[in-house]
């Protein structure tokens, strides 16, 4: 109770702050004792405030949410205290020389939370309360918090278990030293198990490197993707990159569709829709790993979002056509590391079909056509392009038409097939009368430098390294500087013909641009190509010729 609380009766008690102030001997030196209790009073506040600024560091410093708790509550119990001590000097300051700071502190008390009681009598109560919590809870709070993480700790050690002894029957090698524990986690050190464990199980995934092929990559992505028990688990279960994460929050309306609730609408299809173009202007810039990775990671959302959500049909057949055209991103991002991604190029045809959108259809037929010819499957490649200008014939524009010819103008040179100068005419025709047409999106690349490039290519394969390096030259100057991986690919293979046409010199400052380009981007169509004219370069007597070989290998071999 405060030395100055009113009694029961409203009148002051004998003994308390305000009659020891106001009684004096004979009432003449109640000012001298006014002044004597604002010199003792006036002390409290530094104290309070050094143990309110040692406390506010004190939970600052540590790194442990247990321990932190404790300082920082000290800390608020220090503010409550400073607010009490506000309060009693200006009351001494009105008892003592009548300033009239505070007028009601002669007043009965009706509540405490009601003036003066709440300064005089309830903040002093609080501000015990919270320093002595501050001082009991982290002695609480600390062991249940270290029994959770124990009992989290031996969970994970025994889920990991299964895989640890697989590794450890194969490689045991890679099991450290015993340090005197036991079999039983639970009645061991689990923490230091826990990350021995997982240091072992790392060195046995090193160790597996050399032997991992892309094809097992690629059915472990597909075999996630047809698991993940909705979008939601999808994200925390691993599919969230940092680009895709920067792209779902940074529109809250289809954040919101996409993360919960039970139906898709427009914010969250035309979201979708605009991060499926982003990664086709990704795939124009590098074309490599970074593209299958962001591709595989909106796939699996895409297809959670189609199996465990409601939509509209017009909803759903934009869904489709997302998944049909992030499939297909996927199965090229394979087809730069030497592989036809059939299964996934099924996969983006099924989508198209489920769209409703044959020239979608026919565009994943062409990407599977490059791709089976790029993997020595010329047949199947002018097959595939046949079936999907067959499938389009009068019901698309003339640029997607124009498009899959010169596909397969593109798979019969690899046939040696004379029918390729034919489809590649047949493009150009059809690219002419393509303006003024709606055009799908995801054709907006197509145009003359590809149907050029795939001529120079053609005249390339019959071994005609003199018109070929002219072609590559004039087909280099039609690129768009953002198609950094066209670029780097036809300056490559231009520095091959003029190699193979004698100029030294042009194929050495050639091959130098390209290698410029491909170190800005994962695109790999372009690494084994300059290594082996860094190879054949090296023999001849060109200082260029050196150069370029030692920092082709440097830079590619790295």
């Amino acid at each position: 109770m405060d030395p100055e609380a009113p009694g029961p009766s409203g009148e002051r008690r004998p003994g308390d702050g305000g009659t020891f102030l106001r009684r004096a001997p004979g009432g003449e030196l109640a000012q001298v004792y006014a002044l004597y209790i604002l010199v003792f009073i006036a002390f409290r506040p530094s104290t309070v405030v050094d143990f309110l600024r040692e406390t506010w560091r004190r939970s600052n410093a540590t790194r442990h949410a247990d321990v932190r708790i404790g300082p920082r509550i000290a800390s608020f119990g220090s503010v409550v205290a400073l607010v009490y001590c506000t309060y009693k000097i200006a009351a001494a300051l009105t008892v003592s020389f009548g300033m009239g700071a505070i007028s009601d502190h002669n007043q009965r008390c009706s509540s405490l939370l009601s003036s003066p009681c709440v300064f005089s009598v309830t903040c002093p109560a609080v501000a015990v309360l919270l320093l002595a919590s501050s001082l009991t809870l982290p002695a609480v709070v600390r062991p249940i918090r270290q029994a959770l993480r124990r009992r989290w700790e031996t969970r994970s050690l025994l889920a990991l278990t299964p895989l640890w002894e697989e590794l450890a029957s194969a490689m045991p090698e890679i099991v450290l030293t015993a340090a005197g524990f036991g079999d039983d986690p639970l009645s061991q050190d689990a923490d230091f198990l826990l990350h021995r464990r997982v240091i072992e199980i790392n060195d046995g995934l090193l160790t597996l490197r050399s032997y991992r092929s892309l094809t097992v990559q690629r059915a472990a992505l597909r075999s996630f993707g047809g698991t993940a028990q909705g979008p939601v688990k999808a994200i925390s279960g691993g599919t969230l990159t940092t680009a895709l994460l920067s792209w779902l929050t940074a529109d809250p309306a289809a954040a919101g569709q996409i993360t919960g609730g039970s139906r898709i609408g427009e914010a969250a299809v035309t979201r979708i829709e605009e991060r499926v173009r982003a990664l086709r202007e990704m795939d124009d810039v590098d074309g490599g790993g970074v593209i299958l990775t962001e591709t595989s990671s909106v796939l699996a959302l895409v297809r959670g979002l189609i199996r465990d959500r409601t939509y509209s049909d017009a909803h759903g057949a934009r869904l489709y056509a997302a998944a049909a055209d992030l499939s297909r991103q996927r199965a090229a991002a394979f087809d730069v590391h030497g592989e036809c991604a059939d299964a996934t190029f099924e996969a983006a045809l099924r989508s198209a079909k489920l769209a409703g959108d044959d020239a979608l259809g026919a565009n994943v037929l062409g990407f599977w056509t490059t791709s089976a010819y790029n993997t020595g499957r010329s047949q199947d490649a002018e097959a595939m392009a046949t079936a999907g200008l067959a499938a389009i014939r009068g019901g698309t524009t003339p640029r997607v038409e124009a498009m899959l010819a010169m596909r397969r103008g593109h798979a019969r040179a690899h046939l040696d097939d004379a029918r390729r100068w034919a489809d590649f005419d047949r493009a150009e025709t059809l690219l002419a009368e393509a303006d003024g047409h709606d055009d799908p999106s995801w054709v907006y690349w197509f145009g003359l430098p590809d149907i050029a490039a795939a001529r120079a290519s053609s005249h390339r394969d019959l071994g005609q390294p003199g018109p070929v390096t002219e072609q590559f030259a004039q087909v280099h100057g039609m690129f768009e500087p953002a198609f950094v991986r066209d670029r780097a690919l036809y300056l490559t293979r231009q520095a091959d013909a003029e190699f193979e046409a004698g100029h030294i010199d042009k194929a050495c400052s050639t091959a130098d641009q390209a290698l410029d380009l491909t170190e800005e981007i994962s695109f790999g169509r372009t690494t084994a190509p300059l290594l082996d004219l860094a190879d054949r370069l090296r023999s001849c007597a060109v200082p260029a010729a050196r150069d370029f070989h030692d920092r082709a290998h440097t830079v590619l071999a790295a």
